[in-house]
């Protein structure tokens, strides 16, 4: 359901500003007492990319 009133109040520019404060507010509201769905795990899958170094062929010389 969507409540205006947990909205933010700023605009992100960046997905990755937009998923941080996502999961902020999911664990504001966990916090408080309340079952929150989702709100992390696109932000771990992101930063997950982010970290993982780029695949690279190795020099073999024959």
């Amino acid at each position: 359901m969507n409540r205006p009133d947990l909205s933010p109040k700023q605009l992100y520019f960046s997905q990755e500003q937009a998923l941080r404060a996502e999961s902020k507010k999911r664990l504001q509201l966990e916090a408080r007492g309340y079952k929150v769905d989702g709100g992390t795990e696109r932000l771990e899958l992101m930063t997950a990319k982010r970290t993982k170094l780029p695949d690279r062929p190795t020099d073999t010389f024959a």
